[in-house]
């Protein structure tokens, strides 16, 4: 799946899911349709850019709704990938994501493989978490490593987890932690905690 697809499959959940919440959405149709062309051409400094001016929309009552998870984790997503492409080293990326502690994110739809490599999914049996490699399409990058404490402990169980394998899931959670590590790749490192699968598509 194309990263794009994903980012945009993400759009339209949060569209459906706006007025669930009471909310009404923040921005507007023609300001996504802006922020598209430059995910799929993977243009994360453009991403940063945009994105951080959303964040700036969203209030005390509705940053914490669906919209600005999904904004917030765009924006990570620009600096992560301006960070793996090294167009800004690891301390100007910390300096961008220092306030984002205990900020809510909603992920693209990706894929849950138990043995999934790149923008899969995974189990990380080591950290006992859920785990994502997330690079750039051509997977030459690495732009994050993310890891998932899921809020339900059954999560972690092989029986549900064999449930999940193949399913394109969305995931809902709290950052806990961010760290820029690496040098000859230099990357974000991103944990999340209060996680809970959003949505599951078979």
């Amino acid at each position: 799946m194309k990263q794009l697809s994903g980012f945009i499959m993400l759009f339209m959940v949060c569209a459906t899911n706006m007025f669930s919440q009471n909310m009404p959405p923040v921005l507007t149709d023609a300001e996504w349709e802006t922020l598209f062309p430059y995910l799929e051409k993977e243009d994360w400094g453009q991403v940063e850019k945009i994105t951080s001016g959303y964040l700036k929309k969203f209030t005390k009552e509705n940053e914490n709704g669906n919209e600005a998870a999904i904004v917030r984790y765009m924006y990570l997503s620009g600096i992560g990938g301006q960070l793996g492409d090294n167009s800004i080293d690891k301390d100007q990326a910390m300096k961008k994501v220092k306030d984002l502690k205990g900020k809510n994110i909603i992920t693209p739809p990706r894929t849950f493989r138990m043995g999934g490599m790149f923008n899969f999914f995974s189990y990380n049996e080591d950290e006992k978490k859920w785990s994502k490699c997330f690079s750039n399409r051509d997977k030459t990058s690495i732009y994050f490593f993310e890891y998932f404490d899921m809020s339900d402990p059954a999560a972690i169980q092989e029986d549900f987890m064999g449930k999940m394998e193949g399913k394109t899931l969305q995931l809902k959670g709290k950052i806990n932690e961010i760290k820029a590590e690496g040098y000859a790749m230099p990357r974000l490192r991103i944990e999340y905690s209060g996680v809970v699968v959003w949505d599951v598509e078979d």
